[in-house]
């Protein structure tokens, strides 16, 4: 799909193995087209045609991507890097240096994150030939600012293009209708505060696409209703319920919440951080 002349997305869909049924998530790549051509990120193993498909929509083809830029080192955004590098060697890898030793020692990122279906979604590890800076700034006929933004992952970077008043932004804005999922919630607060800041009128996330904010609304204050209302749960049941273990605390969060999901290890670790918060309060 066409954001602008300069920006490109694509929704992607896989599916990981849950108990009771697969479990359909969504990611996006964007293509940013210029005098260079930088994809960000590209889904998992098997999206390689998806990816041929938003540079053929941009009028352009595999060959012309110049680099692959990872917002962040999981396998839902970087799992097909191995396969796109293999077909367009010339294509660079770049990333945060926290990111680079996840995406080219895999086992090691399995080791300190082993989700669901790691190896079926991580086609490969990749190693990364530019590590980007905070505050770098890309130029491709246009600026592209890079910016560390920590949270959901150490390693996490958006992306923000000045002139299109549009910011990338991986996984560092959460997903409202769907599990809190980071791993240092105050560094995901500053976070959001820093891509507040830069009063992007478009904000593409990989949770759920362009958000448009003069016609959606400001996205970082549902953001911050989002966080209050997983505070509040969590405080509640610390309060009710002081000596039932997390996972009973995590089906209570859902509930709050409103969702149909499972309390998987990932989003414990966000609840853990929001217990330390109801502490350091107490």
């Amino acid at each position: 799909m066409r954001l602008t002349d300069q920006i490109f997305y694509r929704k992607l869909y896989f599916s990981i193995p849950m108990k009771e049924a697969p479990s359909l998530r969504e990611v996006y790549a964007v293509l940013i087209k210029g005098e260079k051509n930088i994809l960000f990120d590209c889904g998992v193993s098997y999206h390689y045609p998806d990816i041929v498909c938003l540079a053929a929509e941009a009028g352009l083809t595999l060959a012309d991507i110049d680099a692959l830029v990872f917002s962040h080192c999981h396998a839902d955004h970087t799992g097909g890097a191995a396969k796109l590098k293999a077909e367009n060697p010339r294509m660079e890898i770049w990333a945060s240096p926290l990111c680079r030793p996840m995406v080219e020692d895999i086992d090691l990122q399995f080791k300190l994150r082993p989700v669901a279906a790691f190896y079926t979604t991580m086609g490969g590890p990749v190693k990364v030939d530019r590590e980007l800076k905070d505050g770098e700034i890309i130029d491709v006929g246009f600026p592209v600012e890079v910016l560390y933004t920590p949270g959901h992952s150490a390693g996490s970077i958006s992306l923000y293009l000045p002139e299109q008043k549009t910011l990338l932004t991986g996984d560092a804005i959460p997903y409202v209708r769907d599990l809190p999922i980071y791993d240092d919630l105050a560094a995901e607060k500053a976070s959001l505060e820093k891509l507040r800041a830069r009063s992007a009128d478009v904000i593409v996330s990989a949770f759920c696409g362009p958000w448009d904010q003069k016609k959606q609304g400001d996205v970082f204050a549902v953001t911050d209703d989002y966080l209050a209302l997983v505070q509040s749960a969590v405080d509640t049941f610390l309060r009710e319920h002081p000596d039932e273990p997390i996972e009973a605390m995590g089906r209570y969060v859902i509930g709050e919440l409103g969702l149909d999901a499972l309390p998987i290890p990932i989003f414990l670790t966000s609840l853990k951080e929001h217990i330390k918060v109801s502490k350091e309060r107490n």
